[in-house]
């Protein structure tokens, strides 16, 4: 059913954008051509993290061809209106040939809310510095699936002086996951609200809650999850009804995993700084702070004027080892004396029932340092590290007129899985540096990143990638 509707509103949508009059018109289509090399032992991280999951991480050479395209009309007759539709398609050849579209999407505006269909990638945070994109539960590492999103935006809710420095922000969608998996076609719910403070011009708070549900779906034998009857269990956090699995009618329907967010921005004549905190959840203990420490801790400084040797820096580090104790204790519900709920032993990204993880297309949908263990067709059966703390650092910008740089390093200590131990830990060290130009007054650039893996965690690898981009139009018609 959120299939047919996707589909649905995608057409409604491109059909207003051909018949719709009196708008202004931003359209721009991107084009691009990568070559990428390593040795025998596959892409290092730094050739394939963040990037969709375009890359197949286990081949030696792989060449794309991608295709990007974005509309956007803004109505004349009323300003608070306006229709998006987006598409990404990549062709790839690494031995064998593959069409994918990446991204398909519709989106439409009316004043600070939106209603989005389809299948998109998030922006880029950061120049593309952090190892998370910003968000340990979201970044751009996988294949992104096709949702159906209701949203808003700098939605302000009060008067007055005081009142008027709040807005908020937020959404609520389901995710339909299409790839091959353990529990067939279920259904991936997210919901987050973030409330922003401006204490004055040059200073902001943000604080948020974020969190993801799987729910419904097929087991490999055909026994059907239960779906639609059970909703509002899944999203509300409840215990699992009669038909669930048994632990769930112990602790709660559906797989859950989720943050608390706080963010302080400050602005100067010089620059952007941004510091960010988040505090990663699976549970109950998670949600009470029975797993401190684990989570996002960064912060990033980026100039006003970028036409300096260094515009910008950022600095992450990541901790998942606690994951609320090593032992998955039960302990009797406060609110229900008959039954028990567990804590400990959280198994980030990972599940009992969907096996698969947190994952899209045999990829982590956040932190690309959590790994899965893939089967031989690439389909995920679980996680295979996510007990780690990490170190990440990027730098950016610009030697002289149009030639840029930018530099990722990332230190990782992998334990494995409370299940599957790495004694001691194993290490592994990341690196990417890039190179790019553009001519001035041409719609091309040019792009070149190594990259090299070290360590005892993973094969020692190292490769290259060169590209090519190109404009083919855009235009803005008022």
């Amino acid at each position: 059913m959120i299939k047919k509707i996707i589909i649905s509103i995608i057409f409604l949508l491109t059909t207003s954008l051909i018949f719709s009059q009196e708008q202004s018109n931003k359209t721009e289509i991107n084009s691009s051509s990568n070559a990428l090399f390593s040795g025998e032992k596959g892409m290092p991280f730094w050739l394939h993290t963040n990037k969709l999951g375009k890359i197949n991480t286990s081949k030696s050479s792989l060449g794309l061809l991608d295709l990007s395209i974005h509309n956007k009309q803004q109505f004349k007759s009323s300003k608070e209106i306006a229709l998006e539709l987006g598409a990404n398609i990549t062709g790839s050849y690494d031995g064998n040939s593959a069409l994918k579209f990446f991204e398909y999407w519709g989106r439409f505006h009316f004043k600070n809310f939106y209603l989005h269909a389809g299948a998109k990638g998030e922006e880029e945070l950061y120049n593309g510095l952090s190892v998370t994109n910003g968000n340990i539960l979201l970044s751009n590492n996988a294949r992104p699936a096709p949702r159906l999103e209701f949203g808003f935006d700098s939605l302000k809710l009060f008067n007055g002086k005081t009142g008027s420095r709040f807005s908020f922000d937020g959404l609520y969608s389901e995710h339909l996951l299409l790839d091959d998996r353990y529990i067939k076609n279920p259904i991936l719910h997210h919901k987050n609200l973030n409330v922003t403070y401006s204490v004055n011009k040059n200073w902001s708070v943000k604080l948020g809650i974020d969190n993801w549900v799987y729910w419904g779906g097929e087991f490999p034998n055909g026994n059907d999850i239960p779906g639609i009857e059970y909703y509002f269990k899944y999203v509300l956090g409840q215990q699992g009804g009669k038909k669930s699995d048994p632990s769930e009618q112990k602790n709660v329907a559906g797989n859950h995993i989720g943050q608390y967010q706080l963010s302080i921005k400050h602005q100067r004549k010089s620059g952007i700084f941004n510091f960010y905190l988040q505090h990663i959840w699976e549970d109950g203990s998670g949600l009470k702070f029975r797993n401190f420490g684990d989570g996002l801790l960064g912060i990033s400084f980026q100039k006003m004027d970028k036409n300096n040797l260094l515009n910008g820096f950022l600095l992450e580090f990541v901790r998942t080892m606690d994951q609320g104790g090593k032992l998955h204790q039960f302990q009797p519900d406060p609110d229900d004396p008959d039954h028990t709920i567990g804590k400990g032993r959280d198994n980030y990204f990972g599940h009992h029932i969907y096996r698969s993880g947190f994952t899209s297309y045999g990829r982590t949908v956040g932190l690309p340092l959590i790994t899965p263990a893939l089967n031989e067709d690439g389909t995920s059966r679980g996680i295979s590290n996510n007990r780690l703390w990490a170190i990440h650092s990027g730098l950016y910008g610009q030697i002289k007129n149009r030639i840029f740089w930018k530099t990722l390093l990332t230190y990782s200590r992998n334990y494995g899985t409370y299940g599957s131990p790495n004694e001691g830990g194993r290490n592994k060290l990341s690196a990417g540096i890039d190179l790019s130009w553009s001519r001035a007054q041409k719609p091309i650039s040019y792009f070149l990143r190594f990259a090299a893996d070290m360590g005892n965690y993973q094969p020692n690898t190292m490769g290259v990638e060169f590209k090519i981009a190109y404009r083919f139009f855009k235009v803005h018609n008022k």
